[in-house]
């Protein structure tokens, strides 16, 4: 059986690994992000705020509704950033 030690060892390891991982993902999403069109944005956008809005008139914890509603910001973030609208 091994020790708390050894496994704290391990994990630790572990770390940089799991964060390029996360940081290759991410910049996968950030290219897709860039090359989907403004109309596929603004329907993305759109969606999270209707799935946000959903979620809080449920009362569904609040974590999930943030997270919908930071979808929405970033959609619509993209598209502002673009400058033209569809």
């Amino acid at each position: 059986m091994k020790g708390v030690g050894t496994a704290v060892r391990d994990a630790g390891g572990q770390v940089p690994a799991a964060l390029a991982a996360a940081r290759r993902s991410t910049d996968q999403a950030l290219l897709m992000l860039r090359s989907s069109s403004t109309e596929s944005l603004w329907l993305g956008a759109v969606f999270a705020a209707g799935a946000g809005s959903g979620l809080l008139m449920s009362r569904a914890p609040r974590l999930l509704t943030a997270l919908a509603f930071v979808l929405a910001l970033v959609f619509g973030g993209m598209v502002q950033g673009r400058g033209d609208r569809p």
